[in-house]
């Protein structure tokens, strides 16, 4: 990822079962099946991940306030094929409406 388009993303720390915590870039928030997903890619580069690689994790409510909302893993390949899906298709309406 370039370091310009670094700047424009937003980024969420995430803590794992032991207390680790790891930062992610939000590359986009997608609506699928009545549940919504983030597709983020971590700030640094993970030995088990491609360096433009991403990861798609299901936005889990457990209360209100963002503070409340659990993040779990999509280990599921048929969800996370069809929240790229559903990801190239804004990226083309958008560079549509761009031209």
């Amino acid at each position: 990822m370039s370091e310009n388009m670094d700047e424009n993303l937003d980024i969420i720390t995430l803590s794992g079962p032991t207390g680790e915590t790891l930062d992610f870039y939000i590359i986009a928030g997608i609506a699928h099946e009545d549940k919504y997903y983030l597709i983020l890619q971590p700030t640094v580069k993970l030995e088990e991940l491609e360096e433009d690689e991403a990861i798609v994790f299901e936005v889990i409510e457990e209360g209100e306030g963002d503070e409340n909302s659990r993040f779990d893993v999509v280990l599921d390949q048929e969800i996370i094929d069809a929240v790229f899906k559903k990801y190239n298709e804004l990226l083309d309406e958008e560079m549509k409406k761009n031209k």
